[in-house]
């Protein structure tokens, strides 16, 4: 996500042909990180150089996010019927 930015925005990140990359979600690197982390289970350790990018990806993106986003991440599937399960 480091390099990641909204498409046609205004300084938005480059590829190397100078076209701009598009936005990809925290979700998105989550998803792909567990195709990855199946990849190593299931056809080998070749495929942990991936996985451990993902994993790096994912780093970055948790840092660059605002902190009440995060916050609201860590809670998230917390709830219990009428409450929070973090919290009790």
């Amino acid at each position: 996500m480091g390099r990641a930015a909204i498409r046609d925005q205004p300084g938005a990140a480059k590829d190397t042909l100078g076209n701009s990359e598009p936005s990809i979600s925290m979700s998105d690197l989550e998803r792909a990180y567990t195709f990855f982390a199946w990849a190593v289970v299931t056809h080998g350790i070749v495929y942990a150089p991936l996985l451990e990018r993902m994993e790096r990806e994912i780093l970055e993106a948790r840092r660059s996010m605002d902190v009440t986003e995060r916050a609201r991440r860590a809670l998230d599937g917390q709830t219990l019927v009428g409450g929070l399960k973090a919290i009790r």
